[in-house]
């Protein structure tokens, strides 16, 4: 029985905790309906959880989430607290650069299954709430018609962000007929709106323990470049006569669309080639002056609440990319910036 409408969940650790109290206060400030909405931090372990809690009290923003551990959740899935608890190391096996995918993924995925609510966002600490919104907004702006961008992958490393091994794992766990080879070379990991459906979700967790006979939790723990959105999303794709309320648009086909010039279009996404990272996921990296209209264009075409923004020069140009956030009425949340704070106080 599903009690709330809306949730949020948000992995974080100790790190991250002074992250996760500016986002409460640009909650606080700029989100009118933040009491209907569940926010959920799931931290790591319990002592964690003690000093979040503690951090939040002390910064007046106690009343507006909760915080589980990743072992009390997890607990109530028959995983035992101390694999929980040793999940990191356990993961480790995997390799050190590809641990921390299927760990954020369980913390993220079992956040979705355990919260009690009919729709979910999950977002990552880094993240900030820019603009004047509701909840409710962004969950009907996604959720009313959604949208999942599909890209051709061009990373050689087989193993980044943005190799094949991401799709094959993610396909691997939600094909049932094994029948998607055709798709390795696709990205689906383009809009940082990650929102979930609870009766989406709970047929995701029945397949993986009728299809592959062990728990969602067993599979991501013991297989390496596990993305929760990427799975979710694969599975809805391998199942769009049920959800065929959703629908998957070519990302590349789609850019194009908003320039009048097809020779800018293809120079705009030759910026992309060899990339470990989705085009929509960074659209404003290759932003200039020049072509500056057609991407405000295309937030605008498709209402998009989010922008990713990166500190470093290699992901473009700060000043540019502010003004693209001003001007783009659509834009309310930055996502993964680690700059944004010295440009967005609360």
């Amino acid at each position: 029985m599903v009690h709330i409408e809306r949730g949020i969940i948000i992995p974080t650790f100790k790190d991250h905790f002074n992250k996760n109290i500016t986002f409460l206060k640009s909650v606080r400030k700029n989100i009118s309906d933040a009491k209907e909405t569940h926010i959920r931090f799931i931290t790591s372990n319990e002592s964690e959880t003690s000093e979040l809690l503690n951090l939040f009290q002390q910064s007046a923003v106690i009343d507006m989430a909760d915080v589980v551990s990743l072992p009390s959740m997890l607990s109530e899935y028959q995983v035992s607290k101390k694999e929980s608890r040793d999940l990191l190391s356990i993961c480790s096996k995997l390799g050190q650069r590809q641990k921390k995918y299927s760990y954020q993924a369980i913390k993220k995925l079992y956040g979705v299954k355990h919260l009690d609510a009919k729709e979910t966002l999950v977002l990552d600490s880094e993240c900030i709430v820019i603009k004047k919104t509701s909840f409710k907004e962004l969950f009907s702006n996604y959720l009313n018609n959604p949208i999942v961008f599909i890209s051709n992958q061009c990373a050689s490393d087989y193993d980044s962000p943005g190799g094949n091994r991401f799709n094959e794992q993610a396909l691997k766990f939600v094909d049932k007929d094994l029948s998607s080879s055709h798709l390795i070379r696709k990205w689906l990991w383009e809009y940082q709106g990650w929102f979930f459906q609870k009766d989406i979700v709970n047929d995701f967790f029945n397949f993986v323990e009728n299809h592959h006979g062990m728990s969602a939790y067993e599979f991501m723990r013991d297989n390496r470049n596990i993305w929760e959105a990427v799975s979710y999303w694969w599975f809805i794709y391998l199942r769009q006569d049920k959800y065929s309320y959703y629908r998957f648009l070519n990302a590349e086909d789609e850019i194009k669309s908003v320039f009048s010039n097809e020779e800018k279009s293809i120079k705009y996404l030759n910026e992309y080639l060899n990339r470990d990272h989705g085009i929509v996921e960074f659209l404003p990296f290759a932003l200039t002056d020049n072509n500056f209209k057609e991407i405000k264009s295309f937030y605008d075409k498709f209402n998009l609440n989010f922008i990713r923004i990166e500190p470093y020069n290699a992901y473009g140009d700060i000043e540019i990319q502010k003004r693209l956030i001003n001007e783009c009425e659509s834009i309310k949340l930055i996502v993964c910036s680690e700059h944004a704070n010295k440009h967005w106080s609360f």
